[in-house]
């Protein structure tokens, strides 16, 4: 990992940086439920952030940074309107730093968006789809029934698989006990988690592959099977959010033994899945630069 070498301050550990940071305030500000004060140590560490880039001279036309700078004062906005701004420390210097950046700050980066409801009428091709296709947090309060997740599954085994060894799988669960089980074991569903109407557990069977060569393939057909699980799912009018597994051996070992997943059985992610409430607003996530992502060689 590199973050630990911040000191360096490499142009792609601040980038990555920004955006876990200012993604903590864009899920703070379309979270459901009774507003509450969040995100100041966020906020401030974004503050940190933003100001070593203007001192680097680093573009300020870059999305992330254009997109962390909206959602700053997006975050502001709300506070106020809220009523929290006096319980912030942070607002005085949010403020002035607002204020010195404002020349920089660019519509078209705020948090949040409204989802379409494109999926009432179908679909008009793949670029619809993968438009629709957003981390929800806010379902509707209705039953999910289980043939359309396998109607999801059956699409999601056409993935491309090492060998077509297919070694995913997907557990689906609706019974409340077992969901508020694993939601206490999983560190990312705080705030929306009891609106969760179903979750399904992907893994990747162990025994699929040889030996230590093949050690990456888990994650890498774990994660082909899973993205096509996530676009099957929104072609039918359901919404998801993926929940990471980023857990200690110890709580691992607990889930697979409760849920009697078998140890062969490496867990990749939770999902969260059900119907968008009407009308949900979802961050709009900035994407970084087709720039730095495309590399003609």
């Amino acid at each position: 990992m590199f973050w630990a070498s911040a000191k360096k301050q490499k142009i792609e550990v601040v980038k990555a940086e920004i955006l876990f940071q200012f993604h903590k305030l864009e899920k703070g500000l379309i979270m459901p439920g009774k507003r509450r004060v969040f995100g100041e140590a966020v906020a401030l560490r974004l503050i940190e952030l933003l100001t070593h880039w203007q001192s680097q001279g680093y573009r300020v036309d870059d999305s992330i940074y254009l997109g962390a700078l909206a959602t700053l004062k997006v975050y502001r906005k709300k506070v106020i309107e809220d009523g929290y701004e006096l319980q912030l420390t942070i607002m005085p210097r949010l403020t002035h730093f607002l204020e010195k950046s404002s020349s920089q700050i660019k519509n078209g980066y705020e948090t949040p968006i409204v989802l379409s409801n494109n999926y009432r009428s179908g679909f008009n091709g793949f670029n619809d789809l993968v438009e629709f296709r957003r981390s929800v947090r806010d379902y509707e309060q209705v039953f999910v029934e289980p043939e359309l997740i396998k109607k999801a599954v059956g699409l999601a085994q056409m993935s491309p698989s090492v060998c077509n060894r297919q070694a995913s799988k997907v557990y689906f669960i609706q019974d409340k006990n077992k969901m508020n089980f694993l939601l206490s074991n999983q560190n990312g569903n705080a705030g929306f988690g009891e609106r969760i109407p179903s979750l399904a557990i992907i893994t990747v069977d162990q025994n699929c592959f040889f030996n230590a060569t093949e050690r990456h393939q888990p994650y890498i057909d774990g994660g082909l099977f899973t993205m096509t699980f996530l676009y099957a799912l929104s072609a039918q009018g359901l919404s998801s959010c993926c929940l990471n597994w980023c857990v200690l051996p110890k709580v691992d070992k607990k889930v697979h033994y409760e849920m009697k997943i078998p140890f062969s059985e490496r867990i990749m992610m939770l999902i969260a899945i059900g119907f968008p409430a009407k009308g949900v607003k979802v961050p709009l996530s900035c994407r970084k630069d087709v720039s730095d992502v495309f590399i003609q060689l």
